[in-house]
């Protein structure tokens, strides 16, 4: 599968280096990145902005992920990704989240 080319300068920031290197497989790093940019640019942060915005105040964080996956949760309704695509945003947020000693109230877990 050939994908488009992705910006990844938003990736620069200190508090992504260890969520990448949580992830070993190449491909997977492509797509959790992906998802990860996604996020972000909805949310309109850098890494290092939304990492320091979750410990300062969380219930923003948490607002800035609920209606991120409000969002993609529409979309899931109009068939353009999968439930899947859905859980897997979830996952690169906490990932970053917990890479960078963040912790928010993850409901459900």
């Amino acid at each position: 599968m050939i994908r488009n080319k992705v910006d990844r300068i938003v990736l620069a920031d200190e508090s992504i280096v260890l969520s990448k290197a949580a992830v070993k497989n190449p491909m997977t790093r492509d797509l959790c990145e992906r998802r990860l940019i996604n996020f972000l640019n909805a949310i309109i942060m850098k890494p290092d902005e939304f990492v320091e915005n979750a410990r300062t105040s969380p219930s923003d964080a948490e607002k800035n992920i609920i209606s991120y996956l409000t969002s993609q949760n529409a979309r899931l309704g109009k068939g353009e990704i999968t439930a899947a695509d859905v859980g897997n945003s979830l996952k690169v947020i906490k990932l970053l989240l917990e890479m960078n000693d963040v912790t928010l109230n993850w409901k459900g877990d």
